[in-house]
């Protein structure tokens, strides 16, 4: 809504409380990033936390079926390490995927300690 009315060259009603983002800024340049943390939840289990162009993965899992029809992710590919059949705990050792150099999530990396951290800094 907040981006629709900037766009338009509309001001956002005062009379109320308008919960949204203007999002004109990463729709109009390429090199602008998204800062805020966005949250992946499965149910109550927080599974991911996104930061900018990084995603981390606490918790692996997929929808049944889609590892065996390899019917996942934009491409359609199975991911190894990242797609699993039952609940996987990960958060001792979290996947982190550039999503600005990796956008179909299909290259997970390993070994990422300051990311993950700066990441873990919103999560608590």
């Amino acid at each position: 809504f907040t981006t629709s009315l900037s766009i338009a060259g509309v001001d956002a009603p005062s009379d109320r409380i308008i919960d949204g983002q203007d999002l004109t800024p990463t729709l109009t340049n390429s090199s602008h990033t998204w800062e805020r943390p966005i949250f992946y939840y499965r149910g109550n289990q927080l599974m991911a936390a996104r930061v900018g162009h990084y995603k981390v993965h606490f918790w692996l899992w997929t929808a049944h079926g889609a590892v065996e029809d390899q019917f996942m992710r934009c491409p359609g590919q199975y991911v190894p390490d990242l797609l699993t059949h039952e609940l996987k705990d990960a958060t001792d050792s979290p996947i982190v995927v550039n999503l600005n150099l990796d956008p179909g999530e299909r290259y997970p990396r390993f070994n990422h300690t300051n990311i993950i951290q700066m990441i873990n800094g919103y999560v608590e």
